[in-house]
């Protein structure tokens, strides 16, 4: 049985070569003054097992040794699933970098803004969705419009004001976006 004066003698002569010694391992001082202390608690802890006799020295610095070891093992498996992790992280942030660049607006908003459109469309009264349908589908000049229909250039004017009235409340919570985006 190893004796607790051992110990102590041990421990107040040889504690900052032993931390110095798992430091020059572990590269973190701290880690280093925990696991020394973990390693005279372990050596007090089985002093039982060992004769009176036995060289304290080498038993304290193989159990630094092996906690050392453990340590490291314990940090190398922690890094790896670090790297697994951040790989399977950067693998995500790429694809969603990717689905977003490869995503236009017009493609995001088209259907639901196309359905907005020809609702309001609807609802207003024939000539002016006929008059703003030239204008917009058609492309025809105010001039050529007033000609086909036989009405005012100021008429047509007014019908495609008041279609771009109705289609500005009927998208309101979109113009934003449609602004920004150019859609519109």
């Amino acid at each position: 049985m190893i004796q607790l004066q051992t110990i102590e003698k041990l421990f107040e002569k040889r504690k900052d070569q032993y931390v110095a010694f798992a430091f020059s391992y572990l590269r973190d001082h701290d880690a280093a003054a925990d696991l020394f202390m973990d390693a005279i608690s372990q050596l007090w802890q089985g002093r039982n097992d060992y004769e009176e006799d036995s060289n304290v020295d080498a038993l304290l610095l193989t159990i630094v040794k092996n906690k050392s070891l453990d340590y490291l093992r314990h940090q190398q498996k922690r890094m790896s699933i670090e790297q697994k992790i951040k790989s399977s992280a950067m693998a995500d942030l790429q694809l969603r970098l990717t689905a977003l660049n490869a995503t236009t607006p017009e493609y995001i908003f088209s259907d639901e803004i196309q359905m907005i459109v020809s609702q309001t469309l609807d609802r207003l009264p024939a000539r002016t969705r006929r008059i703003f349908e030239m204008s917009r589908t058609e492309h025809l000049t105010n001039a050529e419009i007033a000609q086909q229909l036989n009405v005012s250039v100021k008429g047509v004017e007014y019908q495609i004001t008041k279609c771009l009235k109705a289609l500005r409340v009927a998208l309101k919570d979109y113009l934003p976006l449609l602004l920004l985006f150019h859609i519109i």
